[in-house]
């Protein structure tokens, strides 16, 4: 009951946090920052903030394509967690990438939502740098206070975008957090002409990829790969271990592909499981890559099936044809982003709600997705 109540109160102060910053976000636009003129203006160096996860990160990437194609001299760079830094440090827009680990997105649960003293040394540190233009993508208590002490002339910011949402004076196309924020662009007045999403992966990323990928294989001519996922950061968004054994079971069975597993550490007991169910017939890279060489596995992947998940993003990103599984988050704003994407959330009885825990005791409504589900799923893909 306690725990209960604590989760509660948690979820509660965070969402209070978030709207609060949204709209002193929104505040400090309309007070502080020219809000025309912004496409004729000189501007010679721009960064983009987003404090988040790896995958929003990774949908932020067609918004830089085209900040890229608006400021194609200017100096670019980007903020992020140092947890995405890796995934920053190959998109290709980029001129440079800065690290800031905002607490409110820090996973352990240990958390400061007002880190006063780091927030400044922040803020000063991007305020010496002399931007003439903000782009903030997410919104936190750091750029908040970087917004208040910069000297930059022009600001595009979330906060003030999803203020004006509320009040009814634009409407998105569409929810999913790419395209909302290639509309937080063209709501500032630049144009949008790309979705396009890409990465620039080393040659080192694909030799390491190559090699892990060759030390197993056997076979004269390589067959295509099937990368799963089968972990992620949140219980009730991991489709069942048993279901993904049943699905590499039936795929090495019926098709004439190569199954490989990825994860990071905390997922290799996960990926062990499957593979004991299926003698083994897979290869297990969970906890063997890092970031960039996940990222030159799944390039080389035909196909990717996964979880909500920074890997279900990361594929995307590289081109490869993905389907994600969903249960309590929303395909239709964090689906896998492209026209060789697809969602399945077969969940009828409720919207997704986003939450940690379930209301209704026990029930996942992940497991709603059956391996014939995912199967059909496949054929249409492949």
């Amino acid at each position: 009951m306690a725990k209960s109540i604590y989760k509660k109160v948690e979820h509660l102060s965070r969402s209070l946090e978030e709207y609060s910053t949204l709209i002193a976000s929104s505040l400090i636009n309309s007070i502080f920052y020219r809000q025309r003129d912004l496409v004729s203006a000189n501007i010679r160096r721009i960064v983009v903030i987003k404090l988040d996860q790896i995958g929003d990160v990774i949908l932020s990437i067609p918004a830089l394509a085209n900040i890229r194609m608006r400021f194609p001299k200017a100096h670019m760079a980007m903020v992020v967690n140092s947890s995405s830094e890796p995934i920053a440090r190959r998109i290709p827009y980029l001129d440079e990438v800065f690290c800031y680990d905002a607490g409110f997105f820090h996973r352990s649960g240990k958390r400061k939502m007002l880190d006063f003293a780091r927030g400044m040394r922040f803020a000063r540190d991007m305020r010496r740098r002399k931007f003439d233009l903000i782009v903030d993508l997410r919104g936190s208590f750091a750029s908040l206070l970087f917004a208040l002490v910069a000297k930059s002339r022009y600001r595009i910011d979330r906060g003030t975008y999803l203020v004006l949402r509320k009040l009814g004076r634009t409407s998105p196309a569409s929810e999913h957090e790419a395209d909302v924020n290639l509309d937080i662009l063209a709501r500032a007045g630049l144009p949008v002409p790309t979705r396009e999403m890409s990465l620039e992966l080393s040659q080192d990323d694909m030799n390491i990829a190559n090699s892990l990928l060759g030390h197993t294989n056997k076979l004269a001519s390589p067959s295509p790969i099937v990368v799963i996922h089968p972990g992620s950061p949140g219980h009730l968004k991991c489709w069942p271990a048993e279901s993904y054994a049943q699905l590499a079971h039936q795929l090495l069975r019926e098709y004439s592909v190569r199954v490989v597993l990825v994860g990071d550490k905390s997922e290799m007991q996960v990926a062990q499981s499957i593979m004991s169910a299926i003698d083994g017939q897979a290869t297990d890279l969970s906890g063997r890559t890092t970031l960039g060489q996940l990222a030159a596995v799944l390039r080389r992947a035909t196909l990717f099936v996964g979880n909500d998940s920074g890997p279900m993003h990361l594929a995307a990103a590289c081109g490869t044809k993905v389907i994600g599984l969903f249960g309590p988050t929303s395909p239709q704003r964090f689906g896998p982003y492209g026209d060789r994407c697809m969602a399945l959330r077969m969940e009828t009885d409720c919207s997704p709600c986003m939450r940690d825990t379930c209301r209704r005791s026990g029930y996942r409504c992940i497991d709603r997705i059956s391996v014939n589900d995912v199967i059909a799923a496949i054929r249409k893909m492949i």
